[in-house]
């Protein structure tokens, strides 16, 4: 891989990481808010994050989609984003565990947890099919170069039975 692609790759893949964590972050303002508990004025802040999450999801496919196109090994796709969206999880974390010491805050990210456990599993998921793909693929190669090596036995053994014929 060159240096302009890789350069590019990982410049794509800091962006997918911010982008996956200003998602997290607004997926879990969007659902834990409870518009009974927060006054008038905040509401008509909050009452957009969900449409926010929607587009940082659709931009984050799209990074997505460019980190594959970049990548010199396309198989290593889901272990890569997999990384990107666990390592992207653990700052929820850590905001659930800074803001329970506010009052406003708390009530902003009482969906944190669940949140920071479902993208969590989600990366495991990605690394183990990854994994998996890579498994899968290397025993595919195993048993076509073994198929290969019992073809060129087959020759060489007709080849051996026609040099003692003659």
């Amino acid at each position: 891989m060159g240096i302009i692609r890789g350069g590019l790759v990982f410049f794509v893949g800091v962006l997918l990481l911010i982008l996956l964590i200003v998602g997290n972050i607004l997926l879990s303002v969007s659902l834990s808010l409870n518009y009974e508990n927060v006054n008038s004025e905040l509401v008509s802040i909050f009452q957009n994050f969900k449409l926010y999450w929607y587009y940082s999801l659709f931009a984050s496919l799209i990074l997505i989609a460019l980190m594959f196109l970049l990548i010199e090994k396309k198989k290593n796709i889901f272990i890569n984003v997999g990384i990107l969206i666990i390592i992207s999880s653990l700052p929820l974390l850590a905001l659930n565990w800074i803001v329970s010491s506010f009052n406003f805050a708390d009530i902003l990210f009482l969906k944190a947890n669940i949140i920071f456990w479902i993208v969590f599993v989600l990366g495991i998921i990605l690394v183990t099919v990854g994994i998996g793909l890579k498994f899968w693929k290397f025993d595919r190669e195993v048993e076509e170069n073994s198929k290969e090596d019992e073809e060129e036995e087959e020759k060489v053994v007709k080849e051996k039975v026609k040099v003692k014929k003659k």
